[in-house]
């Protein structure tokens, strides 16, 4: 252990006790169960594991809750392909249009999505072509799945983009969680089918020897339901009402021992871990097992947001997620964050759980349960050991190519990579429960904001907007040094700084809307919508999509002007404050 693993240790009190703790054949015991049964959420086969899970929570005297309510699923059944004269083998997509009747119809490729490349105007005169027609094409984007279906497309057939052996199961719901009144409209109304990279191949050639002229018979019967689900949630006090929310998704595609048994099997032992040493925890903890993961579109999390949006909004300080962990073959630990948190504080915490381990860095995303960056948690971080990106063959999560099929089993769990990604989980947890000082990198933080704004400059007619959104970055970034240089002794105040500007800030850069309702699921890069919306220059695209780009622009431009100056008003507040108090937001 180097002198900084010593010192984040020192700083972090009880650490090394807690990761002494962790017991891999506990652990492992709970994954030989949770590998013999599916877990699809809405199926009597899920309570098996909310069953088990209350009974160890009994059996270790650890408090919990048990929610149940009711949820919008909808499950895969079956489908059926048909191209001269031969059935290719498919999947139906989850919230993907039922279609048990079947639709025949002619085929058209779009290449685009396999080569990245086509201009704006291209990809629309392409478009225009996918009336009354069947489109194939690579990937699983779900905003793709929608300009199919604005474009008259009767039918998506979906390309995997790498040759793994199955077809993986996967959603393409545009609408993040339980839609609501206005979102339901947003719900996909054509069918959506999956094949393997071979496959789609095999349809590529016979369009090509046809002259692009070909037809195919399509079939796919999806099964939308409500059911009641149920949430697990361990409860364990601290000192502060303040909690720490780690988490992870208890239903899987199939038996599913790395998505997500292994996370499951790793937070009942942390469960076990923290409340034996929960004396010395600074910050209280919940532990969540979310239901309608994989076929509810993140419903579990979302609803948790809804329901309990004032305890996050005003107590949650940092959102741990953990899914795809434990997997053979990793050896690079990847941890995605939001970032306030700074890249010496991972790197201490994550050399002091896998001392040795190689260490990358990298936005957090919204998959995985990320419903909560609308309620202002100043920290989220997401670390699991991955395979090497040069040693990848599959373009699945983690490079994995059991991910979402009926083969992610056991076998492919590796117990040392497992008790690794416990530590590491367990590392990072125990740090925001336990440490007096959370730790802040505001430089570091606004540096990449402002990164991120300037590789948003491709076009001329963007570049005033973002000279005005640079200025207000910088604006407030020496108004929040201002605040946290008298706060070396006020550790409520430093809270309470924290909570305001990196809660505020966190919100502004991982979402576009409402801070009360879930963004679409649509896949955005860095800053969302702002950031989309900059991809349409005026001369490379049709005139009313460059207008919709320039209006989105305009209105995420005023988001971010008007958010940053209330939050520098709300800053200059707290630096004028004479006496300590809890921040309430």
């Amino acid at each position: 252990m180097n002198t900084r693993d010593v010192s984040r240790t020192a700083l972090v009190p009880g650490l090394d006790a807690v990761l002494k703790e962790i017991d891999i054949s506990r652990i492992w015991a709970h994954m030989e169960y949770f590998n013999t049964f599916e877990k699809l959420s809405g199926k009597p086969e899920a309570l098996k594991f909310t069953d088990y899970a209350a009974a160890y929570l009994d059996k270790e005297q650890i408090p919990y809750t048990m929610e149940r309510f009711d949820a919008f699923l909808s499950n895969p059944v079956e489908s059926f392909l048909e191209a001269g004269g031969e059935e290719i083998p498919s999947r139906p997509r989850s919230f993907g249009a039922c279609c048990p009747e079947g639709v025949r119809a002619p085929l058209v490729y779009d290449p685009y999505n396999r080569s990245g490349g086509g201009t704006e105007l291209e990809k629309q005169q392409l478009y225009r072509t996918f009336a009354g027609k069947i489109v194939l094409s690579h990937g699983f984007d779900e905003r793709y799945a929608k300009i199919a279906e604005a474009n008259g497309a009767l039918a998506w057939i979906q390309v995997w983009e790498s040759d793994d052996p199955d077809i993986h199961e996967d959603t393409v719901s545009p609408v993040w969680g339980t839609p609501d009144l206005d979102s339901r409209f947003f719900r996909l109304r054509i069918p959506v089918i999956a094949i393997t990279w071979a496959s789609g191949e095999r349809l590529i050639r016979m369009l090509e020897e046809r002259d692009g002229q070909m037809e195919v018979f399509l079939r796919s019967v999806t099964e939308e339901t409500v059911s009641q689900v149920v949430l697990p949630m361990a409860q364990i006090p601290g000192r502060s009402e303040d909690f720490v929310l780690l988490s992870d998704h208890y239903d899987t595609w199939y038996v599913g021992a790395f998505d997500n048994g292994t996370a499951n099997a790793a937070s009942l032992e942390l469960a076990r871990v923290f409340w034996k040493h929960r004396d010395q925890m600074e910050r209280s903890l919940r532990i969540a097992w979310w239901p309608g993961h994989s076929n509810g579109r993140y419903m579990g999390s979302a609803w948790y947001c809804d329901h309990h949006w004032d305890d996050l909004y005003y107590r949650c300080i940092a959102s741990l997620n953990s899914d795809l962990i434990g997997a053979r073959d990793s050896d690079t630990l990847f941890i995605r964050t939001t970032g306030f948190e700074g890249r010496a504080f991972l790197t201490d915490i994550a050399r002091a759980a896998a001392p040795g381990a190689p260490v990358r860095f990298g936005r957090i995303g919204r998959g995985a349960d990320q419903s909560f960056f609308g309620c202002g948690i100043p920290y989220h971080i997401n670390p699991r050991l991955e395979m090497d990106p040069d040693r990848r063959t599959t373009t699945s999560p983690g490079g994995h190519p059991w991910w979402h099929t009926a083969d992610d089993l056991l076998k492919h769990v590796d117990r040392q990579v497992l008790e690794t990604d416990a530590r590491i989980l367990g590392a990072f947890t125990w740090a925001f429960l336990a440490s007096p000082r959370l730790p802040g990198q505001p430089g570091e933080y606004f540096a990449s904001f402002l990164q991120d704004l300037e590789h948003l400059r491709r076009f001329p007619e963007y570049e005033t907007g973002l000279d005005q959104l640079i200025q207000a970055v910088r604006r407030t970034e020496k108004q929040f040094e201002a605040l946290l240089a008298g706060t070396e002794n006020r550790p409520r105040l430093r809270l309470a700084a924290i909570r305001l500007a990196a809660g505020t800030i966190n919100r502004l850069r991982q979402s576009s809307g409402s801070p009360y309702e879930p963004d679409t699921a649509f896949a955005y890069g860095p800053l969302h919508l702002l950031g989309d919306s900059c991809r349409y220059g005026k001369e490379e695209c049709p005139p009313e999509l460059h207008l919709f780009a320039r209006t989105t622009f305009i209105r995420q431009r005023n988001r971010f002007l008007t958010e940053l100056e209330l939050l520098n008003a709300r800053m200059d507040q707290l630096i004028r404050q004479k006496e300590e108090y809890p921040y309430e937001p």
